[in-house]
């Protein structure tokens, strides 16, 4: 008696209707979970934190069983045995790609992150996430519909190089790869815009202090990430402020949230910069107290009591 594979197990007709169906359903749930529990820019539970910062682990792991299959396929050309393999890594991918997607949002809807970078790395995961179970599907499919499954495969691995840039422009800023790219692969590879410079070039705002939060905030309250409803990649946003109000108050650096961040210990969870990054210098800090001290204005051109050495002053920004 021929022993029945798994394979064949799977394309039993009330089997593969089980399965379309599933799938259907967890993919109208992914589309709609931007919708009911809304990115706002609001941090909520901290449970919801604490299991999102696993997403950075377990996002790996997709990416590794996706790369998979499309070897074993090629090498189950010579080794058949290689192609039920690749059945058995397609699903573990959808697994995987399902849970990477969850803690990823827990991680955002937990931290309170939003921003174009966010939506865009959060709607790629999700049209990964099936896309790769188009895939599975696919796969185990008979007749024409098996036709379909290596264009969704290259769509898939598409896909997936989308998402992991995304993830990795959120973590490292979007100029990472780029910032120390050739001139002739730069204008070959376009990019996006630069940051509106300041409106007063020559004061102390825009020569000392826009750069420095350019290097050490932006990556998380910029246009492409913006936690807690913050951007600092301009004045008029800066002053604007995030969800707890406003961040600069003119005259009050001790009742201002923004300084308050900067000087808490590095272990306190609301301190700033997080997630790793280096902390502010002392000359630094000192700095943006005195600028708010002096009324937080974008036109000063030097701060009383305010000295920075020739070597530690920025250029004008153009």
């Amino acid at each position: 008696m021929r022993r029945v594979s798994r394979v064949d197990s799977f394309r039993k007709p009330g089997i593969i209707k089980l399965v379309w169906v599933a799938s259907f359903l967890v993919s109208v749930a992914l589309l709609l979970l931007p919708f009911v529990f809304r990115l706002d820019g609001k941090a909520h539970a901290d449970w919801q934190q604490f299991l999102g910062r696993f997403h950075p682990f377990v996002v790996h792991l997709p990416v590794g069983l996706i790369l998979l299959v499309p070897v074993l396929e090629l090498a189950g050309r010579t080794r058949p045995s290689l192609r039920e393999a690749a059945m058995f890594v397609l699903g573990l991918s959808v697994f995987s790609c399902l849970l990477a997607v969850t803690l990823g949002y827990l991680l955002a809807y937990g931290g309170g992150d939003a921003g174009a970078g966010v939506s865009r790395h959060m709607w790629s995961g999700i049209a990964l996430t099936i896309a790769v179970s188009l895939c599975a599907l696919l796969r185990g499919s008979s007749g024409g519909l098996r036709g379909f499954y290596p264009y969704m495969l290259a769509c898939a691995l598409l896909l997936l190089a989308w998402t992991a840039h995304q993830g990795g422009s959120l973590t490292h800023g979007d100029k990472y790869l780029s910032e120390y790219m050739p001139a002739p692969l730069k204008r070959l590879a376009g990019g996006r815009l630069p940051a509106r410079p300041p409106d007063f070039p020559d004061s102390f705002y825009a020569r000392h202090l826009y750069p420095i939060f350019e290097a050490k905030c932006v990556v998380c309250h910029g246009e492409q990430k913006v936690k807690g409803g913050l951007r600092v990649d301009s004045y008029d946003l800066l002053m604007r402020g995030g969800t707890e109000g406003a961040v600069i108050i003119p005259g009050k650096p001790e009742r201002s949230i923004l300084l308050q961040r900067i000087t808490l210990p590095p272990d306190h969870k609301k301190f700033m910069p997080g997630e790793g990054k280096p902390p502010l210098k002392p000359e630094e800090i000192a700095w943006i107290r005195a600028w708010i001290a002096q009324g937080a204005s974008p036109e000063l051109k030097s701060l009383e009591g305010v000295v920075v050495p020739e070597e530690q002053s920025q250029k004008p920004l153009p």
